[in-house]
């Protein structure tokens, strides 16, 4: 393989950005839905406020697991 068959570092760290930058609107997309969600559900019925476990923990670094 040539050089000139390479694709330019520039535009692979230009992809690599965007990408991440999209799986970070993504997942922050889903965690005020999650957030969202949990907080209806538990208006539904008194019981739901009193929930054990909730169906999804937020990590310290804001994951959800």
């Amino acid at each position: 393989m040539e050089e000139k068959d390479l694709i330019p570092r520039e535009i692979i760290e230009r992809r690599m950005n965007y990408e991440k930058d999209r799986d970070a609107s993504v997942r922050k997309s889903f965690d005020e839905y999650a957030k969202e969600w949990w907080n209806d559900y538990k208006q539904i019925r008194e019981s739901h406020k009193k929930r054990a476990v909730p169906i999804f923990v937020e990590t310290d670094d804001r994951d959800l697991t």
